[in-house]
């Protein structure tokens, strides 16, 4: 069996003398050319199948592995491989199988939201300096109480979230230039996909938010006077002029076309990962979410679509975006793309087939997933 990473995904080639396979799984931030070579325990081709339709637990048994958090024994093997341990056959291809396979990025079912602040002697303190989130090195989790009362953040600045489970939850931000504490770091969320409980990362996006929110209005945009919380709701309102600012939401379509056995996927100019993806764009003031798609669609690759279904939709915490995800059908005109947002736009499926899409926390990724062509 041979491990290789090639700095975007992790390659399993599974080999014996009449079946090989190959399996590829997203892996960011990996050391480009790295290798490992492990002697196989026991023959796993068989089990390729089972384990691709197989829940996380389940799966995790069928390795002899006792079933753990997906995020923390990613990170726990990550830890190891970097550190130059090159793990046995099992913990390998648990590490390739697993990491990746998170849930999509969301506030978790046992989360309940709170409004008011909570008397807590061990809260789970999500503190941000700008878009980092602080963590400890050791084991990326959020910093004890000790930790957080040692950053002198002011009552004011620290706001409340809800309860995960027992725990309570709250948020707060930092200066640009503060320091963090010794063991710790802060770090991009993006970086902690897959590395981070996905309970936890669900609730750190609403976090973000919450905390970018309340550090860009301390002052009222209008007439500059301090802003003051408003009761029983998540509000900022003007005491002298009655602005008030409620958490910004940013909508945004998102649409996977259809045709035939055949979707649209699009690279786009700006994308940090060069992935071909579904269409997507911002919402214009006073326009429909089904309009923004009609109007997306011609500008961006010149083709008209009907039969708009409602996929799913996704907070997205790169600041503040609401992505709303549907499919259509493809009516007529030729790809035409705007070269100031699609470098480039294929019809992908029979002939042509889907360039390696990691399913990940995004619901970008679903969407594909649930209409890949045969």
């Amino acid at each position: 069996m041979l491990l290789q990473n090639d700095g975007d995904f992790i390659e399993i080639f599974l080999g014996g003398e009449h079946d090989e396979k190959k399996m590829t799984f997203g892996w960011q931030d990996g050391p480009p050319g790295e290798m490992a070579y492990c002697s196989p325990e026991k023959s796993l081709t068989s089990l390729i199948p089972q384990l691709r339709q197989t829940p996380y637990q389940h799966a995790q048994e069928c390795l002899g592995r006792s079933p753990t958090t997906p995020g923390k024994s990613a990170h726990s093997a990550r830890q190891r491989y970097d550190s130059g341990i090159r793990p046995s056959f099992n913990s390998i291809i648990a590490f390739a199988f697993f990491a990746p396979s998170m849930t999509m990025l969301k506030t978790p079912a046992q989360f309940q939201l709170l409004l008011h602040p909570q008397e807590s002697a061990n809260p789970l303190s999500f503190i941000f300096r700008g878009d980092e989130l602080l963590v400890r090195t050791a084991d990326l989790s959020l910093p004890d109480a000790a930790i957080s009362a040692s950053l002198e953040i002011n009552d004011g600045d620290i706001h409340p979230l809800g309860l995960l489970g027992q725990r309570y939850c709250r948020t707060a931000w930092v200066a640009k230039d503060a320091e963090a504490p010794a063991g710790h770091a802060y770090t991009k969320l993006r970086a902690l996909f897959g590395e981070m409980d996905d309970d936890l990362l669900g609730v750190a996006g609403r976090a973000f938010q919450v905390a970018e929110w309340a550090r860009s209005h301390k002052y009222c945009g209008t007439c500059a006077t301090p802003m003051k919380l408003a009761a029983g709701e998540r509000c900022f309102k003007c005491p002298a002029c009655g602005m008030v600012a409620y958490p910004r939401i940013s909508p945004a379509m998102m649409v996977l076309i259809k045709k035939g056995e055949h979707i649209l996927l699009a690279k786009h100019v700006a994308s940090p990962t060069a992935r071909y993806v579904p269409l997507a764009g911002f919402l214009e003031a006073g326009e429909s979410i089904e309009e923004a798609i009609h109007r997306e669609v011609f500008e961006e690759v010149g083709l008209k679509v009907t039969n708009l279904r409602y996929f799913g939709s996704q907070s997205w915490p790169f600041p503040h975006s609401l992505m709303i995800a549907f499919t259509a059908e493809y009516v007529s005109g030729d790809i035409v793309q705007d070269q100031n947002e699609i470098a480039d736009a294929q019809w992908f499926g029979p002939g042509n087939p889907i360039p390696d899409y990691p399913v990940g926390v995004s619901v970008s990724g679903a969407l594909v997933d649930a209409h890949r062509p045969k």
